[in-house]
């Protein structure tokens, strides 16, 4: 997958660090200012593809900081679309090991002695990847949220110590390395999925998906993601 799209993005000109405050849109294109923290730029096209993950958009829609304004405003069905969808929340907890000590499993659970809601989403289910010596633990629901407000360190312990009720002494002490997700922290993404509540149906992704127009009934602006398919 990476060869094809490296060879998709041969000839494009992507700009890292760049941080979109605004999008305006009329009958003449659109711009687009961004900013890396010291310097603001403003690309001109005929068209935008916005591919922002829905938690942004959210905040877009609710006129909040740290996120880009649409100028205009996004219309009512838009925002009305975007309120009604939902974004959940799910963290990933990798643990790096100097080998396996799991043999042949891909996949496996963990339930501990007692559940409530706010551990029911806890490392509740750990996947392991192929031909490496790491572990990926998933951790949704109030559990996810909980993770944020904690260090790396009380976490990790919590993840070795399912990992030794489950394997017990195979299972070493501490990994030797760890990354842990905090989705609803980063202000690019506020959130790790959509999904579709009660009032939402099909027609909904529709009309996340649906382009703007300037007021000639040009299509400006283009949506596209895993929120609007």
């Amino acid at each position: 997958l990476s060869a094809l799209l490296d060879a998709l993005n041969e000839n494009l000109n992507v700009e890292l660090g760049q941080v979109v405050e605004c999008i305006e849109y009329d009958c003449e294109g659109v711009a687009v200012t961004s900013s890396d923290g010291e310097e603001k730029t403003v690309y001109h096209a005929d068209a935008c593809l916005c591919t922002i993950p829905l938690g942004v958009l959210k905040r877009s829609a609710q006129n909040k900081d740290k996120a880009p304004r649409f100028d205009p405003a996004l219309p009512q069905w838009k925002v009305d679309a975007i309120n009604s969808m939902g974004f959940g929340l799910v963290n990933k907890v990798v643990l790096v090991f100097e080998k396996p000590f799991w043999e042949n499993v891909s996949l496996f659970g963990y339930i501990p002695e007692t559940v409530d809601k706010a551990n029911r989403g806890e490392m509740f289910r750990f996947h392991a990847l192929a031909d490496k010596p790491v572990l990926i633990g998933l951790v949704s629901g109030e559990a996810a949220f909980a993770l944020e407000a904690v260090p790396d360190e009380v976490t990790t312990a919590k993840a070795m110590s399912f990992l030794f009720n489950i394997f017990g002494p195979a299972c070493p002490p501490k990994p030797l390395d760890v990354h842990i997700t905090r989705w609803n922290m980063d202000n690019f993404t506020y959130g790790a999925f959509s999904f579709v509540p009660p009032g939402c149906d099909a027609g909904t992704y529709e009309t996340l998906a649906k382009p703007l127009k300037d007021s000639n009934g040009c299509e400006r602006i283009f949506f596209a993601g895993e929120h609007t398919n």
